[in-house]
């Protein structure tokens, strides 16, 4: 090899070895900002307060945007449920309840009245 050709290969050697460096912080940057802005955005939900993932996020409008909607949905689904649970554990039986009263109630009007034209 000349002396060109190693110089060459070493700076190319050089550049591959600080774009794997590079490459390896980035990933971990990335990664660390995926979980602190996952953190924020459990917190911002649980706590039914966007500002913790607006300081996470450094105002970043499409991520504000996107949990705003994720946690008005989330809000929804959960009013969903339990008004359904409500609706199936108290609700229901007081209901059932009330109508076959109201049944008997009828049944016996019923007989009663029908007793008396017999």
């Amino acid at each position: 090899m000349s002396c060109a050709q190693n110089i060459h290969a070493a700076h190319r050697t050089i550049i591959n070895d600080k774009l794997h460096s590079l490459t390896l912080e980035t990933d971990q940057w990335v990664d660390d900002r995926r979980t602190q802005i996952r953190e924020a955005f459990i917190e911002a939900v649980t706590s039914d307060d966007l500002s913790s993932l607006h300081d996470a996020t450094n105002s970043d409008p499409r991520l504000e945007a996107w949990a705003t909607r994720t946690l008005t949905s989330f809000t929804d689904t959960a009013k969903q449920f339990l008004a359904q649970e409500v609706l199936a554990t108290t609700v229901s039986p007081i209901l059932i309840e009330s109508l076959q009263a109201a049944k008997v109630k009828v049944d016996t009007e019923g007989s009663e009245y029908l007793t008396s034209y017999i």
